[in-house]
């Protein structure tokens, strides 16, 4: 007979609860103690400043924020928490079913929106998509910072630019080579860093490539690359350039 295994050990999360109503606290600890494969260590407090200050002092896992409280109210009672915890996901409840409100919410960056009285079946399966959704976020922007930092530290120059040529990524590389920020050059048309006189044949030379489908091409095998720095001194460049889709829409860089 083999041995019993231990039990596998039940994760304690702490949260953050921010509600004045005596009642609606009691139904909201009460469901976070009967929750199943997990434990809630629930600090609650009943003003926002008080929230604000135990952010200040302790670490929470999530926060379930009440809009309606003694010193503040409505979306500004979110706005204000989430401007100081701006990483820890926030289940939003109120007594309003009101759905602009909700996405409101939402988008400034809540993980969801529950109204008070269908809250109680729905909280912990809502806090727990809310902290998947949290990590998934978490690993996503740490993926991007990584590549980021990748990309910025390569010895090549990097331009990326969006179907309509206006540049959404320009790596330092890129900076030492123009002579501009990327701060300043962001949002700018790619023609910025082409010389006037070759405006349109560069044009052309990319819009052919856009055109083909092709995943990457040698620039300049046809033709000579010219480009412009910040101070208006024109030099000969080699480039490559690939498209890939971000989000259904057409990216195109160059290296």
């Amino acid at each position: 007979m083999l041995p019993a295994s231990a039990p596998l050990p039940v994760p304690t999360l702490r949260l953050l609860l921010v509600e004045d109503s005596p009642t609606d606290a009691l139904l909201a600890r009460d469901a976070l103690e009967h929750a199943v494969g997990v434990v809630f260590a629930v600090v609650q407090v009943q003003r926002l400043q008080a929230a604000l200050q135990c952010l200040q002092t302790q670490d929470f896992d999530v926060v379930v924020l009440d809009l309606s409280l003694p010193d503040s109210d409505g979306l500004q009672t979110f706005e204000r928490l989430h401007a100081a915890a701006p990483n820890l996901p926030v289940v939003v409840v109120s007594h309003r079913a009101d759905e602009v409100l909700a996405l409101q919410a939402v988008h400034c960056g809540a993980q969801d929106y529950l109204v008070k009285g269908d809250a109680t079946g729905m909280l912990v399966r809502t806090i727990r998509y809310a902290l998947e959704r949290a990590q998934a976020q978490d690993a996503q922007r740490s993926s991007e910072a990584r590549l980021a930092s990748v990309i910025d530290s390569a010895m090549d120059a990097i331009i990326s630019v969006d179907p309509a040529h206006c540049i959404v990524l320009f790596n330092a590389a890129a900076e030492a080579m123009f002579g501009t920020s990327a701060a300043e050059m962001l949002g700018q048309n790619l023609n910025r860093l082409i010389p006037h006189a070759l405006g349109a044949r560069h044009a052309e030379h990319f819009n052919r490539f856009a055109r083909t489908g092709k995943s990457t091409r040698v620039m300049g095998d046809h033709m000579p690359l010219s480009a412009l720095r910040a101070n208006g001194e024109e030099f000969p460049i080699e480039a490559s350039i690939s498209r890939v889709l971000v989000g259904g829409q057409a990216m195109f860089t160059a290296i």
